[in-house]
């Protein structure tokens, strides 16, 4: 057995309150010494022994009702296998916050995490009892933004799909989650209200914080969105942390690429170990070929940018990717990219003569004829409103004194796109 509010127990000593009235109102008897007893009325023996016995009674009915009440407050609950054989028990709504994030499909010397975690999960299914309701949330189901959904008393339908999940490579974050469980459980009439969190524990499934809000400790979080009635269970999986490292983002710098000129690319490395890493290869490919590679280190839970650069052979759609070294996870281990060469760039020239651009057209169509690498188009500044820029790749205007102001809007709109 275990007290829910143990607390409470101090109030204890208030059950010797009756017994010190009881000896406090005992009076000592004074003897009188008296001529004659002729008329006194003789009490007999057993009178005086139930009086007495009432009030002994008395004295410890009042003392079990203080020890009733605190008890009474400080909640007793049964576990283990003796607490459905004894009597009833409350109605419990649990909520099962099974992590299915990708880290989970690691392995370690007990097997995958998430098998691992599936079974702690039906461990805690197997604990709920007859009139007890349960809500599953996995890491990635479903948007946390939606209404909550019901809970169930069908344990077999949740049995069967916890056993079906497998890991997933989009998931949200637990503050999200906890906001969800806290309409789930906002919603429920039981008197008992339990979550078990199951998870490996990855600092990045564990921001804490709300739309517009900055983060905040999960243990703040918790009291704001929980009555006290609320109680949350811990079950980490895993023996320790997985040294993973993931390319997380990849930019090209250059906005116009061409052919044997090289662009630059920059990546986002992290690593996600606890353990510095020193020296770890990072390699860019282009068609299928590396092309560059790199060695950087890494702080412990950081990350680092590093930039590539490379020479596109050919025109027309051209595919890359940049890879880590294999690890524990290696479905995080490369990011992807494609950089499209046109066949021609596409210029378009403002000019309110063709005066104005004689040099421009000779040097952008200078070379053999007809294998120029640029497709011209000339306009006057009239036109300018007329004329969709965003099928050019250059503007270039030449000796135009003024606009207007719309005119200046459209060219900081394309220049923005």
């Amino acid at each position: 057995m275990t007290f829910l509010n143990p607390a409470v127990l101090l109030a204890l000593f208030a059950a010797a309150i009756p017994v010190l009235l009881h000896l406090l109102n005992l009076r000592k008897l004074r003897r009188i010494d008296f001529s004659t007893l002729a008329f006194l009325k003789e009490l007999q023996r057993t009178k005086m022994r139930r009086l007495k016995l009432r009030q002994i009674l008395l004295l410890v009915l009042r003392t079990l009702v203080v020890v009733c009440l605190v008890v009474a407050f400080a909640r007793p609950a049964l576990r283990g296998s003796a607490a459905g054989t004894i009597g009833t028990h409350a109605k419990t709504t649990g909520v099962l916050l099974l992590d299915d994030s990708f880290s989970m499909s690691v392995s370690d010397e007990h097997g995958s995490l998430f098998n691992q975690a599936k079974a702690a999960a039906i461990d805690v299914l197997s604990l709920l009892k007859e009139g007890d309701e349960v809500f599953l949330q996995n890491f990635s189901k479903g948007n946390p933004s939606d209404s909550p959904g019901a809970t169930t008393h069908n344990f077999a339908s949740v049995k069967t799909a916890i056993e079906e999940r497998k890991p997933s490579l989009t998931f949200h974050g637990l503050g999200e989650l906890l906001e969800r469980t806290s309409k789930v459980l906002g919603e429920s009439k039981n008197f008992n209200k339990e979550i078990y969190l199951i998870s490996d524990l990855q600092r990045t499934n564990f921001s804490i914080a709300e739309k517009g809000t900055e983060s905040k400790p999960a243990e703040s979080f918790f009291q704001e969105k929980f009555d006290h009635q609320t109680r949350l269970f811990l079950i980490p999986v895993g023996s320790k942390s997985p040294g993973n490292v993931s390319v997380e983002a990849v930019g090209i710098k250059n906005r116009i690429i061409e052919k044997n000129r090289p662009f630059t690319l920059e990546a986002r490395i992290r690593n996600h170990g606890v353990a510095p890493l020193r020296n770890y290869t990072v390699s860019m490919y282009l068609d299928g070929i590396r092309v560059m590679q790199k060695s950087v280190d890494l702080p412990p839970e950081g990350t680092k940018t590093v930039d590539f650069a490379a020479v596109p052979k050919r025109k027309g759609h051209i595919g890359g990717y940049i890879q880590a070294e294999p690890d524990v996870i290696d479905i995080d281990n490369e990011r992807f990219f494609t950089i499209f060469i046109p066949a021609k760039t596409s210029v378009l020239l403002v000019a309110n003569s063709s005066r104005d651009i004689f040099f421009l057209n000779l040097a952008l169509t200078a070379g053999e004829e007809g294998r120029s690498s640029f497709a011209i188009q000339t306009i006057s500044p009239s036109k300018l409103l007329m004329t969709s820029l965003s099928h050019f790749d250059v503007t270039m205007i030449s000796n135009v004194k003024s606009f207007t102001s719309a005119q200046v809007a459209r060219l900081k709109q394309y220049l923005a796109e």
